[in-house]
């Protein structure tokens, strides 16, 4: 996950506005792996919990339930689970 971060800061891959925030997804996989060192979340997950850090927001238009293990990134308790949480 580093070289993919590593090489789209160097401009090799073009990420539209992801740059920035590829270093904080790769935390938040880092954060959930487990015994082996594997990741708990995976780099979809972990990018959207990045981007809604970002911006701010607890909603997450998903019946996925990763979201829902994940621990607070924001003001807000939790993520709020669309349509689900309605």
């Amino acid at each position: 996950m580093g070289q993919i971060a590593t090489q789209t800061e160097a401009r090799r891959f073009t990420v539209p506005d992801a740059a920035p925030h590829l270093r904080g997804a790769i935390a938040i996989m880092h954060g959930y792996a487990d015994a082996d060192s594997e990741p708990g979340v995976g780099l979809a997950y972990a990018m959207n919990a990045a981007l809604a850090a970002a911006y701010e927001m607890a909603d997450m238009f998903t019946t996925d339930r990763h979201f829902r293990m994940m621990r607070r990134l924001t003001r807000h308790p939790a993520f709020r689970l669309l349509p689900d949480d309605l």
